[in-house]
């Protein structure tokens, strides 16, 4: 079988963090924080990663995000609809 894009272009394993489908979490917002009173983070669903880019995939009330960091909320929260 053949290797992940990513693992062929560096040739190791990937050990980035990967969330459960539909899971939800926390997200860096991109424009996040340039004020002192702006929030660094929302909530969202993850959906997935893009593989070229490593990129997050999340679902927003505004639609789908893309993010490069993101954080796992407490398991209590995790299946929040």
């Amino acid at each position: 079988m053949p290797r992940p894009f990513w693992q062929r272009i560096r040739d190791r394993e990937y050990t980035g963090e990967v969330l459960g489908f539909s899971e939800v979490c926390k997200y860096k917002l991109v424009l996040g924080g340039q004020f002192k009173l702006d929030p660094l983070w929302a909530r969202g669903i993850w959906v997935g990663r893009l593989e070229r880019t490593d990129e997050r995939l999340i679902l927003t009330p505004s639609g789908t995000a893309k993010a490069r960091s993101v954080q796992q909320v407490p398991e209590s929260e995790r299946g929040d609809k």
